[in-house]
């Protein structure tokens, strides 16, 4: 499924097979580093790299929506930074078409915590939503320098999101614009209904978003 994708902010898979029972894929060879080791080394980063950092994400994922994928894992790490900072989304390996992204096994969940949707934290039906909530989480990381809930526990990620609000933007990095904080707020709505209604959309706000206090 994700070597039908061919988008320049998307790792591209150019084949996929077997050799003796071993499965394996080749993919672009991207000169670079993380956005998680980037964020490790530099911690939060200035507002106006975030939002151009953000609409290259958010080009890549209306791309693979609208081919039907849902990434599913969208985080740091997956986020590859290659020449002039262009971003190149990764790790398409739990992704699935968007019409059988429905858990089968109760409480099972992909993905690494710290990002995962609401819905997804719950074992419920996940759609392109979720990424949109999944990459509010990193944009929430590269303005503040930590995730939106901090917790040891996948149950203590799960009470957090029923009675726990996120901390704003502002309150932990107060030079960070109104408006730039209010787009990254609403892709954390805990509703997938009250998010931006697709990647595409998210791009359009961050890209619209003032990045002067």
């Amino acid at each position: 499924l994700a070597a039908r994708l061919s988008h320049p902010n998307i790792v591209q898979i150019y084949d996929a097979g077997e050799d003796h029972g071993d499965p394996y894929i080749v993919m672009e060879c991207v000169e670079g580093r993380s956005l998680a080791d980037e964020l490790e080394s530099s911690g939060a980063l200035d507002p106006a790299r975030v939002v151009d950092l953000g609409v290259q994400v958010c080009a890549g994922l209306e791309h693979a929506h609208a081919a039907g994928l849902v990434h599913r894992d969208i985080k740091p790490g997956n986020l590859l930074l290659g020449e002039r900072d262009t971003v190149k989304i990764a790790d398409f390996g739990i992704a699935r078409a968007a019409e059988t992204t429905r858990l089968t096994q109760m409480g099972s969940v992909l993905g690494t915590a710290a990002y995962l949707s609401p819905e997804q934290a719950l074992g419920e039906e996940v759609t392109a939503a979720a990424d949109v909530y999944s990459l509010g989480c990193v944009l929430f990381e590269c303005l503040t320098g930590r995730t939106p809930y901090v917790f040891d526990t996948l149950a203590e990620l799960a009470v957090k999101y029923r009675e726990e609000p996120i901390t704003p933007v502002r309150e932990l990095r107060p030079e960070i614009p109104e408006e730039l904080e209010a787009v990254v707020m609403q892709s954390l709505a805990r509703n997938p209904e009250y998010r931006p209604p697709s990647a595409a959309a998210l791009g359009r706000d961050l890209a619209g978003a003032t990045t002067d206090d």
